[in-house]
């Protein structure tokens, strides 16, 4: 991503009046001076909302609600605005709700580093040590995995703990079965083998057939049984006509038979009577007749012949039942020997496989002898069924044993069927346990190698970077790893002089376990973003460093940038200020701000610090000309510039108490060595871009030192103190020895990063630029 040109802050934390961050656009290096409580942390807290929607420094803290103290005082959460831009895109975070939210997505990349995140991770225990580095590494999903692969190998193992039982419960079934049947063969398996290969289809098929001929046998009964009852019917059907008939003979007086008859006729004639009332004369002998007498006449009569009427209508209904009784046994005779005929019939194929024994054939053929008159076949068809119903025990044993066999093939097919499935199952989830076990293995090592790969490349680059800060001292990271025996744990060891596999916390002093805290997440933040697209943000971190380690800092700070889009510091050391205002460090890829005091009703308040070189141009440049000042900005600068190149060519000078020097002691001890001094800087067109990195051009005049010698009394004379003498100097001495100042400062400075180099380089010093753009001084040692 771009890196950031503007930051505004509103109603944020100590920024009670709205504050402006305009950064330059040529410095990726911004170091934001101030002392405590003139607002760093309000500044870093906003860059950490802005990028990740954090609460910062408050939400680690405790008896803080952020909605209630992240509001600047008097402020509510609504009023909160920190608003960034790159370019031409805006992000706007802002309270929404119950968070602080940034729009619009993707939001800025911003890693901040805080002094807590240090002491973690030097301090913490192994898992809390991991957690800091954890987004770094970034194998969650993968943990993931392992944790599902671990849960489905427990399934696996129970699924195939069901499948052994399973297996176990099949063949104590089969073994029951083989045990019932007298345990023949060698083992239950061959048993069940051989007799699952038996086929049923022929024993399914007599069973059909004996259940068929059983059919026809109960239907011959029922029709034998339906003959006799209806036979019996017909019986009694006679007898109660005999009956009727003798009664009617055995009466006294008219005929009974005549007297019936009678009733009869009268009936008839009540019958017409009611037809037709108002008869006038008799349809028989056609005589005039009177119809109400001849009604009462014939109702008399009928009265009288009451009994008679009875008798026939008895007679008449008996003599029907007896026709019904006989009609029906004339067809169940029929009925009766088909079904015995049938019987007789059906029973030959089984006698003749020996299923029944036989039945009399004569007995056939006289129910097919149409010779022989009714009586005799229904006899001899009761006499069939008598016969073939004794067979129906024998068929029912026949059909029960069948089917015992059938049933105990079924089972046995069955039992060997779940045998051989259980034994199938089991041997494929045999196989899923071990294969998941194998793969959790594999992508466990596969995770820690990949992890620890990355572990020892950040080392390797912590170490790089921690050398940079430390030369010569035999410390190093010696190791970091996971912890093979716990989940999430992160190790690390050192060396010390000469011991490896220490732990670092109980060797290592507070500076040191600092700089290894910040060396290692630089390290690790580089290999997060390696396409260089972070804005890192370190916030006040080394509060234990002296100063030359400090100065060491600044230059891997430099160096390291190249690897940021943006690298923002905020420091209240004023000795780090320094480094980078003055020459010592690489200040003009820095752009300095300055904090000055916070008051509740302007807020932060934020101003550009000049670096020295340019402190002093300008005061030359200036209209009026102060005198005073530029005398003392040119004599500070030419002492912190001496004072540097003494100390690094370890040039004596007067002992004092305190390390301070004079300009004329800084000047004497430096005076034969910089007449020995040379600068190397790369070729350059006529636009200032080198033409062809690694190819040098020696500067050997590093200029007029003996004038400066000559005109270096001015400083006292008029930039430090009250005195006629200085009066009697013009200001054009005053402008000549700052510009000779300058001149001279220029000549040992790189021209990209303003640092006289000092760093070590084999055959000569460096400055804090890439290698094969570095500016050279030589000689290595005076």
């Amino acid at each position: 991503m771009p890196r950031l040109d503007k930051v505004e802050i509103s109603s944020f934390r100590g920024a009670s009046s709205p504050l402006r961050l305009d950064f330059a656009a040529d410095k990726k290096i911004v170091v934001i001076f101030g002392e405590n409580g003139t607002g760093k942390t309000t500044i870093v807290d906003a860059l950490d909302a802005l990028g990740n929607c954090s609460g910062g420094s408050i939400a680690a803290k405790s008896s803080t609600i952020l909605r209630d103290h992240l509001p600047s005082l008097g402020k509510s959460a609504a009023e909160l605005k920190v608003e960034g831009w790159a370019g031409e895109t805006k992000w706007t975070a802002k309270w929404n709700r119950s968070q602080i939210v940034t729009d619009p997505q993707p939001r800025p990349t911003i890693r901040v580093l805080r002094r807590s995140m240090l002491q973690k991770f030097v301090d913490s225990q192994p898992a809390e040590r991991y957690r800091e580095i954890k987004h770094l590494i970034n194998v969650a999903n993968v943990e993931k995995a392992e944790e599902a692969l671990k849960r489905s190998m427990e399934t696996a193992r129970q699924e195939l703990q069901r499948a052994v039982e399973k297996q176990s419960d099949a063949d104590d079934q089969l073994t029951q079965l083989w045990n019932v049947d007298g345990r023949p063969d060698n083992s239950a398996r061959a048993w069940a083998e051989h007799t699952a290969a038996i086929e049923t289809t022929d024993l399914s098929s007599l069973v059909d057939q004996l259940r068929g001929y059983l059919g026809v046998v109960e239907v011959a009964e029922s029709d034998a049984a339906e003959f006799k009852t209806q036979t019996e019917t017909l019986l009694i059907c006679e007898t109660a006509l005999n009956a009727i008939q003798a009664e009617i003979a055995a009466h006294s007086g008219l005929g009974a038979e005549a007297s019936i008859n009678l009733a009869d006729l009268l009936t008839s004639v009540e019958g017409y009577l009611t037809i037709d009332p108002d008869l006038s004369q008799c349809p028989v002998c056609g005589q005039a007749v009177d119809p109400a007498e001849l009604r009462n006449s014939v109702s008399d009569r009928l009265r009288d012949l009451e009994e008679f009427r009875s008798m026939s209508t008895r007679l008449s209904r008996a003599e029907s039942n007896l026709n019904v009784a006989i009609s029906g046994t004339s067809t169940k005779s029929v009925v009766l020997l088909r079904s015995a005929t049938a019987a007789l019939e059906q029973s030959i194929p089984l006698h003749n496989k020996a299923l029944i024994p036989a039945l009399p054939l004569d007995g056939y053929f006289a129910l097919s002898d149409s010779s022989v008159d009714e009586i005799a076949h229904v006899d001899m068809a009761l006499a069939v069924v008598t016969q073939t119903s004794g067979l129906k025990t024998g068929l029912i044993e026949q059909i029960d044993a069948a089917n015992q066999t059938i049933g105990k093939l079924a089972s046995v097919k069955q039992q060997l069927g779940r045998l051989v499935e259980a034994e199938t199952v089991t041997a494929q989830l045999t196989k899923i346990p071990k294969a998941l076990e194998d793969t959790l293995a594999l992508m466990r090592s596969t995770r820690i190698g990949f992890t620890e790969a990355i572990l020892d490349e950040v080392a390797a680059e912590c170490n790089r970077i921690y050398a940079e800060i430390h030369p010569n001292e035999r410390l190093a990271i010696t190791k970091v790893k996971l912890d093979p025996n716990q989940r999430a744990s992160l190790l690390q060891s050192a060396e010390f002089e000469g011991h490896e596999n220490v732990p670092p916390q109980a060797y290592f002093s507070e500076a040191h376990l600092d700089t290894l805290g910040f060396s290692f997440w630089l390290a690790f933040t580089k290999r997060e973003h390696p396409e260089g697209d972070a804005i890192v943000v370190i916030d006040d971190v080394f509060t234990s460093v002296d100063s030359p380690h400090m100065k060491r800092i600044a230059d891997v700070v430099v160096q390291e940038s190249e690897h940021f889009c943006q690298t923002i510091i905020t420091t209240h050391s004023r000795s780090w200020r320094e480094i980078y205002r003055n020459p010592n460090g690489p200040g003009r890829k820095t752009q300095l701000l300055e904090l000055q005091q916070w008051r509740i009703d302007r807020g932060v308040s934020c101003y550009k610090t000049p670096l020295a070189i340019e402190d002093l141009e300008q005061a030359l440049a200036a209209a009026p000309f102060d005198r005073q000042s530029t005398a003392q900005k040119a004599g500070i600068l030419l002492e912190n510039v001496l004072d540097s190149l003494v100390l690094q060519y370890r040039r004596p000078v007067p002992r004092t108490v305190d390390n301070a020097y004079t300009l004329g002691e800084l000047l004497d001890s430096a005076s034969s060595l910089v007449g020995r001094l040379e600068l190397r800087r790369v070729n350059r067109d006529d636009t200032g871009n080198p033409t062809n990195p690694a190819e040098f051009n020696a500067i050997q005049s590093i200029g007029h030192f003996t004038r400066i010698r000559e005109c270096a009394f001015l400083r006292n004379q008029v930039g430090a103190h009250y005195n006629l003498t200085g009066m009697n100097h013009s200001d054009g001495d005053i402008m000549e020895f700052a510009q000779l100042a300058l001149h001279f400062v220029t000549a040992v400075t790189c021209e990209d990063c303003g640092q006289i180099p000092s760093r070590g380089a084999g055959t000569h010093f460096r400055c804090s630029c890439r290698q094969d753009r570095a500016t050279q001084l030589l000689p290595l040692q005076y």
